[in-house]
């Protein structure tokens, strides 16, 4: 590099579910889909990278930044949510009764918790379906999700 001169690198996240076609079109894999989605996170950056990726596979996002922000909207919206995805630590409530009230509008709803790597405190709470450690990858936290919107209950902490 000449002097004078600056060089900056833009990193991408690498997304193996969204294959580009010889014509240049995008094929999107079963990740996909259209529905909607309650993100939950009080991280201001990181809410609006996931919800800018997610709705790459199309679904709608709904952001909160904590629990009393998604009680709020989701007294309007309840049916309307597919699954909530929620990092645990935006929590300023009990987590249990805000599911259970959540459950009580839209008892189809399903549950993603985000979890930082150190976290053990689900141990008490039964109203997830499944769970990821941060950091994790698009492809990890799409495909969670699809499990959970698809009906399988995956509570493992990978």
């Amino acid at each position: 590099m000449r002097k004078g001169q600056e060089r900056f690198e833009i990193y991408l996240p690498c997304c193996n579910a969204v294959e580009f076609a010889e014509n240049g079109a995008v094929s999107y894999s079963l990740l996909a889909g259209s529905e909607t989605i309650m993100l939950i996170e009080e991280d201001d950056d990181f809410r609006e990278s996931l919800t800018v990726m997610l709705e790459i596979f199309g679904y709608k996002i709904i952001s909160c930044y904590n629990d009393e922000d998604a009680v709020l909207k989701f007294m309007e919206l309840g049916d309307a949510v597919d699954i909530v995805v929620a990092n645990i630590g935006s929590f300023k409530s009990d987590v249990e009764t805000t599911l259970a009230n959540m459950r009580s509008v839209n008892v189809s709803i399903g549950f993603l918790f985000l979890v930082e790597s150190e976290y053990n405190g689900l141990a008490e709470i039964s109203f997830f379906d499944a769970i990821i450690k941060k950091p994790f990858d698009i492809d990890e936290i799409v495909s969670r999700i699809r499990t959970v919107l698809d009906g399988s209950k995956v509570k493992d902490l990978n």
